[in-house]
């Protein structure tokens, strides 16, 4: 009888083991979920932000004679959003500099490093197309 007990209770235990296994991985998966989100979700911001910036670029410039050559209207928008995240960024660092504040160097956003003057620039340049759609038509009305 003394041995039956000690089996049952070591398949309880290896049980239990499996079940903590099976926890453990499901939290994994639970975390990783969010860093999966937060890249898509900046994935899918981005394009919508290169989208309204070849937008905002068609009704800048309708018209073209040909004599030159022309670079594509998608990389214009990349290169806009390059250029608006790498002034932002550098307008930011020179603030934070003249007035000595103090910023961590890396930021962790669901377990993501990232750089907070890079990551406000960057966030900054994506949403600024669509700001600027809304003040063109606030100023329509």
């Amino acid at each position: 009888m003394g041995s039956v007990r000690g089996v049952d209770g070591l398949l309880t235990f290896n049980n239990s083991l499996k079940s903590e296994v099976e926890v453990e991985r499901l939290l994994d998966i639970l975390m990783f979920s969010p860093v999966l989100i937060f890249c898509l979700a900046v994935t899918f911001l981005l394009v919508l932000s290169v989208r309204q910036r070849l937008v905002n670029l068609e009704l800048k410039e309708r018209a073209w004679d040909g004599s030159e050559t022309k670079s594509s209207p998608l990389s214009n928008a990349l290169t806009g959003l390059i250029g608006t995240a790498g002034g932002i960024y550098l307008s930011l660092a020179m603030l934070i500099s003249f007035m000595e504040l103090n910023v961590p160097s890396k930021v962790n956003v669901f377990s993501i490093g990232l750089e907070p003057l890079a990551a406000i620039s960057f966030a900054l340049a994506i949403i600024q197309p669509f700001l600027i759609r809304l003040w063109y038509l606030r100023k329509k009305i």
